[in-house]
């Protein structure tokens, strides 16, 4: 059996429309599937909306996919701003601020990093003696 439709991925299966856009059908995924045409980062996959032509075969009541293709585009990335909003990263980095203040932020910050490292490590004198 031949399906192309948009698909709707799940864990183990995808959600299809059924043909001449009929009822929706599960089509499960096993290792045996191949994937071609579809990976993100050399894996295998399937993004919500993304239309796929399916080979599969009826099992009982059930299709299972044998080889999976993708007909057309290519679903674009989810990128963290679709997902957290615009303002995700907070404010500016200190990158920016360095920019902005003509790395006097940066300085500032090195000398009370040191300043509070030479307060925090304890220094060894010449002439005492070792505890322990």
């Amino acid at each position: 059996m031949k399906l192309t439709a948009r698909a709707q991925p799940a864990p183990g299966f995808l959600t299809v429309d059924g043909p001449s856009g009929g009822q929706a059908v599960d089509v499960y995924v096993d290792v045996h599937t191949r994937i071609t045409g579809l990976s993100r980062h050399g894996l295998p996959y399937i993004g919500k909306g993304q239309r796929v032509r399916i080979d599969a075969v009826r099992c009982g009541r059930e299709l299972l996919a044998r080889r999976i293709a993708a007909p057309g585009p290519i679903v674009p990335l989810t990128t963290a701003e679709d997902v957290l909003g615009a303002g995700w990263r907070g404010g500016p980095s200190l990158e920016t601020s360095v920019r902005r203040h003509g790395g006097w932020a940066a300085a500032a910050a090195v000398v009370i990093g040191a300043i509070a490292s030479d307060v925090v490590i304890a220094r060894r004198r010449p002439g005492d003696a070792r505890r322990g």
